[in-house]
Protein backbone atom coordinates (compact mmCIF):
# COMPACT_ATOMS: atom_id res chain seq x y z
CA UNK A 1 0.00 0.00 0.00
CA UNK A 2 1.18 3.68 -1.12
CA UNK A 3 2.34 6.31 1.82
CA UNK A 4 -0.35 8.84 1.71
CA UNK A 5 -0.59 12.08 3.33
CA UNK A 6 -4.00 13.58 3.65
CA UNK A 7 -4.01 17.21 3.32
CA UNK A 8 -7.50 17.97 3.87
CA UNK A 9 -9.24 16.50 6.47
CA UNK A 10 -11.92 17.25 9.76
CA UNK A 11 -10.08 15.29 12.18
CA UNK A 12 -11.23 18.04 14.90
CA UNK A 13 -13.81 17.11 17.02
CA UNK A 14 -16.19 19.24 17.33
CA UNK A 15 -15.03 21.92 14.93
CA UNK A 16 -17.45 22.34 11.80
CA UNK A 17 -19.13 19.34 10.36
CA UNK A 18 -16.41 17.05 11.21
CA UNK A 19 -16.11 14.79 14.37
CA UNK A 20 -17.78 15.11 17.28
CA UNK A 21 -15.90 13.28 19.94
CA UNK A 22 -12.25 12.93 20.57
CA UNK A 23 -12.70 8.91 20.18
CA UNK A 24 -14.82 9.42 16.27
CA UNK A 25 -11.58 11.80 15.74
CA UNK A 26 -9.16 8.49 16.85
CA UNK A 27 -11.40 6.44 14.93
CA UNK A 28 -11.15 8.49 12.03
CA UNK A 29 -7.11 8.62 12.02
CA UNK A 30 -6.96 5.39 12.56
CA UNK A 31 -9.23 4.46 9.49
CA UNK A 32 -6.99 7.07 7.60
CA UNK A 33 -4.11 5.09 9.03
CA UNK A 34 -5.71 1.55 8.29
CA UNK A 35 -5.86 3.30 4.39
CA UNK A 36 -2.29 4.26 4.03
CA UNK A 37 -1.92 7.42 5.88
CA UNK A 38 1.15 8.39 7.42
CA UNK A 39 0.94 12.42 7.69
CA UNK A 40 -2.69 13.93 8.29
CA UNK A 41 -3.09 18.06 8.14
CA UNK A 42 -6.20 18.57 10.49
CA UNK A 43 -7.71 21.43 8.36
CA UNK A 44 -10.36 22.70 9.75
CA UNK A 45 -11.69 26.23 9.75
CA UNK A 46 -12.10 29.58 11.17
CA UNK A 47 -16.05 29.35 11.89
CA UNK A 48 -18.91 30.19 14.32
CA UNK A 49 -17.93 26.44 15.72
CA UNK A 50 -14.33 27.67 17.01
CA UNK A 51 -16.19 29.65 19.24
CA UNK A 52 -16.57 27.18 21.89
CA UNK A 53 -12.27 26.47 21.68
CA UNK A 54 -11.88 30.24 22.38
CA UNK A 55 -13.39 29.59 25.71
CA UNK A 56 -11.19 25.99 26.31
CA UNK A 57 -7.63 26.06 25.11
CA UNK A 58 -7.08 22.61 26.73
CA UNK A 59 -8.30 20.81 23.43
CA UNK A 60 -5.33 22.50 21.98
CA UNK A 61 -3.32 21.16 24.77
CA UNK A 62 -4.51 17.90 24.26
CA UNK A 63 -3.92 17.96 20.40
CA UNK A 64 -0.18 19.15 20.72
CA UNK A 65 0.47 16.61 23.54
CA UNK A 66 -1.06 14.24 20.91
CA UNK A 67 1.89 15.26 18.30
CA UNK A 68 -0.83 16.33 16.06
CA UNK A 69 -0.14 19.74 14.28
CA UNK A 70 -1.92 23.01 14.66
CA UNK A 71 -1.95 25.24 11.71
CA UNK A 72 -3.61 29.06 12.01
CA UNK A 73 -3.41 31.35 9.14
CA UNK A 74 -1.07 34.10 8.61
CA UNK A 75 -3.74 36.34 7.97
CA UNK A 76 -5.55 35.67 11.40
CA UNK A 77 -2.44 36.83 13.13
CA UNK A 78 -1.93 39.67 11.22
CA UNK A 79 -4.53 41.22 8.77
CA UNK A 80 -7.97 39.56 9.99
CA UNK A 81 -10.65 42.86 10.56
CA UNK A 82 -12.20 39.61 13.18
CA UNK A 83 -10.86 40.50 16.35
CA UNK A 84 -12.01 37.09 18.08
CA UNK A 85 -10.32 35.57 14.88
CA UNK A 86 -7.48 37.33 15.66
CA UNK A 87 -7.35 37.36 19.13
CA UNK A 88 -7.80 33.24 19.20
CA UNK A 89 -5.13 32.60 16.70
CA UNK A 90 -2.64 35.23 18.80
CA UNK A 91 -3.54 33.27 21.80
CA UNK A 92 -2.60 29.76 20.39
CA UNK A 93 0.42 31.42 19.26
CA UNK A 94 1.40 32.78 22.63
CA UNK A 95 0.77 29.35 24.27
CA UNK A 96 2.79 27.79 21.87
CA UNK A 97 0.69 25.59 20.11
CA UNK A 98 1.02 26.62 16.93
CA UNK A 99 2.92 24.12 14.89
CA UNK A 100 3.24 25.86 11.78
CA UNK A 101 0.59 28.46 9.60
CA UNK A 102 -0.64 28.70 6.12
CA UNK A 103 -1.87 30.63 3.88
CA UNK A 104 -5.42 29.66 3.72
CA UNK A 105 -5.73 31.23 -0.28
CA UNK A 106 -8.64 30.78 -2.06
CA UNK A 107 -7.49 32.58 -5.09
CA UNK A 108 -5.99 36.14 -6.26
CA UNK A 109 -9.35 37.62 -5.69
CA UNK A 110 -11.15 36.30 -2.73
CA UNK A 111 -8.53 35.60 0.37
CA UNK A 112 -4.88 36.05 -1.74
CA UNK A 113 -1.56 34.43 -0.54
CA UNK A 114 -1.00 36.58 2.38
CA UNK A 115 1.81 35.06 4.39
CA UNK A 116 4.23 38.18 5.51
CA UNK A 117 2.63 39.96 7.73
CA UNK A 118 1.91 36.55 9.36
CA UNK A 119 5.60 35.77 9.47
CA UNK A 120 6.18 39.45 10.74
CA UNK A 121 4.42 39.23 13.70
CA UNK A 122 5.44 35.78 14.52
CA UNK A 123 9.30 37.06 14.72
CA UNK A 124 8.26 40.56 16.30
CA UNK A 125 6.57 38.56 19.78
CA UNK A 126 7.70 35.00 19.71
CA UNK A 127 11.44 34.11 20.81
CA UNK A 128 13.68 33.71 18.20
CA UNK A 129 13.72 29.77 18.81
CA UNK A 130 9.81 29.08 18.60
CA UNK A 131 9.87 31.78 15.99
CA UNK A 132 12.14 29.49 13.31
CA UNK A 133 10.25 26.74 14.43
CA UNK A 134 6.72 28.08 13.17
Amino acid sequence: MSRIIDTHGHYVFCVNDGAESLDESWEMVRAAYEQGARHIFCTSHDSASMLRYRRNLKIFHIITEQNLAVQVNAYSLAETENVGVRDFARRLLQEKLVTFIGSDTHGTGHRPVSLASGVRYIHETCDAEYAADV
